[in-house]
């Protein structure tokens, strides 16, 4: 690839940034984790699920300092931590085509560079 081709690449890909760099300059809250329906059979023989149905719960799950954490949800909060977390995996989603996108443009970068030094070291002054 040519020195021009490589210049309208690193203009292609900074275009492509605009969608990604949205969702990390939004100003929509959100939370960290995955919410998810949790069944547990409690043991106690008198109950109904020791025999069938066991018992299901919302909860919310995330690390943190290299530890799980685990939340139960009520049902009254659920709306805003669904909504939170869904903010939380765009924003990730977006970081990480951010990062990409980034990777490729240096890399480009890096090319142009090299060309540049090797036409300067093959021109004599």
């Amino acid at each position: 690839m040519d020195l021009s081709r490589r210049r309208q690449r690193i203009r292609q890909l900074y275009e492509e940034l605009e969608a990604p760099l949205g969702e990390l300059l939004t100003r929509k809250p959100f939370i960290k984790g995955t919410l998810y329906e949790l069944k547990t059979k409690c043991g106690k023989p008198n109950c109904h699920c020791f025999k069938g149905e066991p018992h299901k719960v919302m909860v919310l799950t995330w690390s943190e300092g290299g530890r799980k954490h685990l939340r139960v949800v009520r049902k009254d909060e659920m709306a805003r931590v669904k909504k939170f977390t869904a903010n939380y995996r765009r924003f990730r989603k977006g970081r990480a085509k951010v990062g990409l996108i980034m990777k490729k443009i240096l890399g480009l970068a890096d090319e142009i560079e090299g060309e540049l030094l090797r036409i300067g070291r093959r021109k004599k002054s």
